[in-house]
């Protein structure tokens, strides 16, 4: 059983960032977008933003009971793997899910889709035709909603789940920019040992040291900290090291190795193993989302 994250699904889905998004994706492409509650596994995981078609379907039972089926098994599988899934449901329409994970738990679900992979025609539908009916559904407006589906080439889906993971991203950032605002109301004193961290990142960072900085003994030092950031000192500085590493990694082509020594850490196996903890995924795939070349000497 996951432990519950401080930072909620509730606090990512008032995010004015999300709302944006949601708006600018679908006006762009016609795709729905989603944040789905990765963790109410008692009731169906609740789609709200459907295609005209989605919704004629969801009409009938059979129809609703089959969609929830396969959203159920996307989720279940991103959950156990922690990485991007790419969905057909029984209709032949298409979704992503990509894990939103905040301090190494899943919080949520960011879904998108509802979309053909290549265009719609008469003669695609007719192939439809026998299992709408079977779902008891009025197959003549079935058949106007379904050329208007949105089409998403398959070599664009590597583009879709980039978009979801950069929206991952910001939801994690903001939640430590929210610690940092509590911090700078609290206590002064972690404010600075937070810039300072921030200032040697790619240096050998001791609470020992970091303490003597704000002129604070270890064990203060400590107890101010946990109490204002909402963890461990050493915890902080590998959440602010790999966030660091993620920013690199989307925009320059550096070698990990370079990336993972740059934000200190020393061994690049602890690197690539609190990465994936952190995001889901390795940084070499991470890297992989946003098709940044490798840099050359």
């Amino acid at each position: 059983m996951q432990k519950k994250s401080e930072f909620t699904l509730q606090s990512a889905q008032s995010s004015g960032f999300v709302r944006q998004f949601e708006r600018a994706l679908q006006q762009l492409t016609g795709l729905t977008f989603d944040l789905l509650d990765a963790t109410d596994s008692f009731h169906p995981y609740a789609v709200l933003h459907e295609t005209g078609f989605c919704r004629l379907v969801h009409q009938s039972s059979a129809g609703r009971r089959a969609c929830e089926h396969s959203t159920c098994d996307a989720v279940q599988q991103c959950l156990t793997t922690r990485q991007a899934v790419i969905k057909t449901c029984h209709l032949s329409l298409t979704d992503v899910y990509v894990p939103l994970i905040v301090d190494g738990l899943v919080i949520g679900i960011l879904c998108s889709g509802q979309f053909l992979m290549s265009s719609p025609t008469a003669d695609k539908y007719r192939l439809l035709h026998r299992r709408l009916v079977a779902l008891g559904l009025d197959t003549r407006k079935l058949e106007r909603e379904y050329i208007r589906l949105p089409v998403c080439a398959r070599e664009r889906i590597e583009a879709l789940i980039s978009l979801l993971a950069l929206v991952n991203r910001y939801v994690t950032d903001a939640r430590m920019r929210l610690n940092l605002l509590q911090m700078s109301k609290r206590e002064d004193r972690i404010k600075r040992a937070c810039e300072f961290i921030e200032q040697h990142l790619n240096e050998s960072l001791r609470l020992l040291t970091v303490a003597a900085a704000v002129n604070l003994s270890p064990s203060r030092f400590a107890h101010l900290f946990r109490a204002n950031a909402g963890m461990s000192f050493t915890r902080y500085v590998h959440v602010q090291r790999l966030n660091h590493a993620a920013a690199l990694l989307a925009e320059i082509g550096l070698p990990i190795a370079t990336v993972a020594q740059s934000v200190g850490f020393k061994s690049q196996s602890h690197f690539n193993h609190l990465f994936r903890r952190r995001f889901g995924v390795s940084p070499h795939v991470y890297r992989g989302r946003f098709n940044i070349p490798r840099s050359t000497p």
